[in-house]
């Protein structure tokens, strides 16, 4: 762990650099070093079978210094940029596997691969710094540390995938709540849930109420109209037509 990490402990003076990036390109450079780890990872299952135990514990190494580098390259970008930054799957997946000394699990390995979730660390053509495809004729010579995976971002940002940031937020402080407010608001709600179910139905009565009334009106009228016109009948007069009632003005007559 300590070959891991110590490039790492003596590689911090070049931090300054990245106090005026943008969150977009924090995110974009988070992006980038998933992506290292996800063709690095697709190479070690092509040629892990070839490899002697110790290039294979030479590759894991190399491995886990890339992993490592993205998660301090996400801690950084994270706290400078107030938590908008998220982890790529690949990255999220391979830290899991590492801090579960599962590096070299093969079915694991394809199983994080064979995905893509979020789309950001998708496979680019070509990388700078590629210590993998040649492992291990070129393993000695590149050493992968958040310094120079920031360096090699630089070369290739413009062939990155378009990023996406976490949306800003408001914090949620509930230091300062009692145990027993929680149970006071949900009391208050469920009484409120009630009272709005008492108007609803309130409501639905009177509107029925209404609906009833409004039939019993247009029955009389219709009552009205058949006993007017059998009295016009009776004394030989012909039977009025009315048109529709209307709210405004007197109803339209026409004798026959």
């Amino acid at each position: 762990m300590s070959t891991t990490i110590s490039p790492l402990i003596h590689d911090i003076d070049f931090l300054f650099q990245f106090r005026d990036l943008s969150t977009e390109t924090f995110q974009l450079l988070v992006n980038y070093s998933s992506c290292r780890c996800r063709a690095i990872i697709t190479c070690l299952l092509t040629k892990m079978a070839m490899f002697t135990p110790k290039e294979l514990d030479d590759f894991k190494r190399k491995l886990g210094m890339e992993i490592v580098s993205g998660s301090f390259l996400l801690g950084l970008g994270s706290m400078l940029h107030l938590d908008r930054l998220h982890s790529p799957y690949i990255l999220r997946q391979a830290t899991k596997l590492i801090t579960n000394n599962r590096t070299l699990d093969f079915d694991a390995l394809v199983n994080i691969t064979s995905t893509n979730y979020d789309g950001e660390d998708v496979l680019l053509a070509a990388y700078s710094g590629n210590w993998w495809s040649d492992f291990p004729r070129e393993a000695s010579t590149i050493l992968p540390t958040p310094r120079s995976i920031y360096e090699w971002f630089q070369a290739q940002a413009p062939g990155m995938p378009r990023t996406v940031l976490m949306p800003p937020y408001d914090i949620l402080n509930l230091s300062h709540v009692t145990a027993e407010e929680p149970d006071e608001a949900y009391d208050s709600a469920t009484q409120a849930m009630k009272d709005i179910e008492s108007d609803i139905k309130h409501s639905s009565l009177q509107i029925s109420r209404a609906v009833r009334s409004i039939a019993v009106i247009d029955a009389a009228i219709q009552d009205f109209k058949d006993a007017e016109n059998r009295a016009l009948v009776a004394k030989g007069k012909a039977p009025i037509h009315r048109s529709a009632l209307h709210l405004q003005g007197e109803p339209v007559q026409t004798q026959a």
